[in-house]
């Protein structure tokens, strides 16, 4: 606090002090005359939207523009949180899949796959479109995505001939189909 004179009498100064934590960066820092509309402003970095202005643990805003009556010295923090997004993961007939979760952005994440014994993995797919063919697929975090582990049944190759003449029979058969 201080104080300086003006016309009519004396004035009375405050001090804002604003920081930011980790994810972005913060302004407003001065000398303000007791009365006056201050403003600070908060701007998350990418991957971090903001949480709010605290005065120790105290939430005083949620706006990254905050503006309020200065009566008093006042130590602002502006605070940032890592955006976060959903994996999401199913199977297909024929196996199963895992490593659904939510991370922050930018995490690496692994998704992994599992065929039946009557099937084989095919890949893993976003909407209709296959982004991998391992069935263990590790990616960047960039978005909420779906993934869905898709599989097809196992197929064999028939082929027989006859000992005793000239028959012989060629085909395909699925896996527990009948020949």
């Amino acid at each position: 606090m201080g104080s300086g004179f003006k016309k009519g009498g004396m004035v009375r100064y405050f001090a804002v002090s604003v920081s930011a934590a980790t994810g972005g960066t913060a302004s407003g820092n001065g000398r303000f005359a007791k009365g006056k509309a201050v403003t600070v402003v908060a701007a998350p970095s990418s991957s971090y939207v903001f949480d709010g202005w605290y005065e120790g643990n105290t939430k005083v805003s949620s706006s990254t523009s905050y503006t309020f009556t200065i009566t008093s010295n006042r130590t602002l923090q502006a605070r940032f949180k890592m955006i976060q997004y959903t994996v999401s993961v199913n199977a297909g007939t024929g196996g199963t899949a895992s490593g659904g979760k939510t991370a922050n952005a930018g995490s690496s994440v692994t998704v992994t796959a599992s065929a039946s014994s009557s099937h084989i993995f095919d890949g893993w797919y976003e909407g209709n479109t296959k982004v991998s063919s391992s069935a263990s697929y590790t990616f960047t975090l960039t978005k909420n995505v779906t993934l869905q582990a898709r599989f097809t049944i196992k197929t064999y190759t028939i082929s027989t001939k006859g000992t005793l003449g000239s028959a012989s029979r060629r085909g395909t058969a699925n896996h527990g189909g009948r020949v």
